[in-house]
């Protein structure tokens, strides 16, 4: 009541909160009733959406779809025209997190098309705030998991350069290269089977731009991951993640550069090279996390 609530709302909220502090499983549709009241009487907009943030993530505990569709709802409703700032992209954020069960839950086209829209416009709608390079994360990993892989390149490109998810963004790069490629190889494979010349060498040629594509981009960024320092200054936990994640680009980039070259004369010579450094290193990283692994 200090901070301005109406009388109702204050009296709503302690409620919810009295309910939660016992454990109550009807705690989460207090919160939501509490959140809907600050809504209907106009409460501060700080305030309103403080609440049905509490509010969604109770809904979102529950596990049960008409609970997180209610807190879909209510987010979408205080959102709506709320001005961009830390709380409200936290907010938003959650939102997609919500969209996100939604698609886990009842994959379908309409659930697909709800998550990416949710993102793409948190990109653009707090930009300027650091969330939106986890929605962007999101949305790479989304479309990676779907297989639509050319979709997943721009998004991880766009965060090659983010402190955070670089090198991670950097695999991410390598796994759908390799899954372009793969895919080509087995369309070029099942339309020679199927007598199919015309698309088969389609296939073809398709695989030579990607792969060319893939080893212009993917070799820089492996070969200046082997500058990289085993222990940076970073927390120490994080350390073999970020390892295995630079060991990961390193290894599917050599298999890149492998595969590449002309049926005839194979893998070119500077290709074969930056291979064997990149392969050198992998095995040197897979020894060194073995050692820790023993001591």
């Amino acid at each position: 009541r200090s901070a301005g609530l109406p009388q109702e709302v204050a009296v709503a909220v302690e409620e919810a909160d009295a309910l939660a502090a016992a454990g109550s499983p009807h705690a989460p549709a207090a919160r939501l009733a509490a959140a809907k009241l600050a809504l209907e009487t106009n409460a501060p907009p700080a305030v309103a959406l403080a609440l049905a943030e509490r509010a969604a993530l109770a809904l979102r505990n529950t596990q049960t779809t008409a609970d997180r569709d209610a807190a879909v709802e209510l987010l979408t409703q205080v959102l709506k025209d709320a001005a961009a700032s830390e709380e409200t992209a936290s907010a938003h954020l959650l939102l997609a997190s919500l969209f996100a069960d939604r698609f886990d839950g009842r994959p379908s086209p309409e659930s697909h098309r709800a998550l990416t829209e949710v993102l793409t416009e948190h990109r653009t709608r707090f930009a300027a705030f650091p969330s939106a390079a986890a929605a962007t994360w999101r949305l790479a990993r989304h479309e990676e998991v779907r297989e639509q892989r050319s979709q997943a390149l721009p998004l991880y490109r766009a965060l090659l350069n983010d402190p955070a998810r670089g090198p991670a963004a950097a695999a991410g790069l390598a796994r759908s290269y390799e899954g372009i490629l793969r895919w080509l190889g087995e369309e070029e494979r099942r339309a020679t089977a199927a007598g199919e010349a015309t698309l088969a060498l389609a296939r073809r040629l398709q695989q030579g731009e990607r792969r060319a594509a893939a080893i212009a981009e993917l070799t820089p960024l492996a070969l200046d991951s082997l500058d990289a320092r085993p222990n940076e200054a970073r927390p120490n936990e994080r350390a073999p993640l970020l390892a295995a994640t630079r060991a990961e680009l390193q290894l599917r980039t050599a298999r890149v550069l492998l595969e590449g070259g002309t049926p005839e004369l194979g893998p070119l010579p500077a290709d074969l090279a930056a291979a064997d450094r990149l392969l050198t290193a992998v095995r040197t990283t897979a020894e060194r996390q073995g050692a820790a692994d023993r001591a």
